[in-house]
């Protein structure tokens, strides 16, 4: 419920900055809440265990908004649906695994899935950003140009009006 709060600030981050900044955004608000659940055991405080749950307020609708925008940009949308629901799919896979790591941290301690759970977060961050930066002999075709253009092909087979509309928003 708390993620409500925080859904203008991610419709800002998305539509100003892209998905680019806002997947280093997450990161950093990921490794943030990360910092902050390894510090509650050593301090006890409530404070550190509310600052935690702001964080993840934030990381998580952050998380599935900045998928699908990513997803819309970089893929089209004449694919979206397959591939939004793979990376959904995905994540619903990945939630699965919420019981076995709470077992292996009763057996090992938090400390050490949280280190887990962090490496993994960081290293998933790598396709993101692999796919995003421009490499030597690209032309940066992402972003805001990148949906235009995608949409000006897919709707390139439209009426001549639906033709003209677009040529004008390019």
């Amino acid at each position: 419920a708390g993620g409500i709060l925080y859904i203008p600030l991610i419709g800002f981050i998305i539509d100003r900055a892209g998905p680019s900044i806002g997947y280093a955004i997450l990161v950093a608000a990921y490794v943030s809440f990360s910092v902050l659940l390894l510090a509650f055991p050593e301090t006890g405080s409530p404070r550190v265990a509310c600052a935690a749950f702001v964080v993840f307020a934030f990381c998580r609708p952050l998380f599935y908004s900045l998928n699908a925008s990513f997803c819309g940009e970089r893929f089209g949308f004449q694919t979206f649906g397959a591939i939004f629901g793979l990376a959904t799919t995905l994540a619903g896979f990945a939630n699965l695994l919420v019981s076995p790591l709470q077992c292996l941290a009763a057996d090992i301690g938090f400390d050490a899935v949280t280190y887990i759970l962090m490496f993994f977060q960081l290293s998933t961050s790598a396709l993101p950003l692999y796919i995003l930066l421009p490499r030597r002999g690209d032309k940066p075709a992402y972003g805001r140009q990148r949906a235009k253009s995608i949409q000006w092909e897919s709707d390139s087979t439209g009426s001549f009006l639906d033709a003209e509309v677009m040529r004008a928003n390019v």
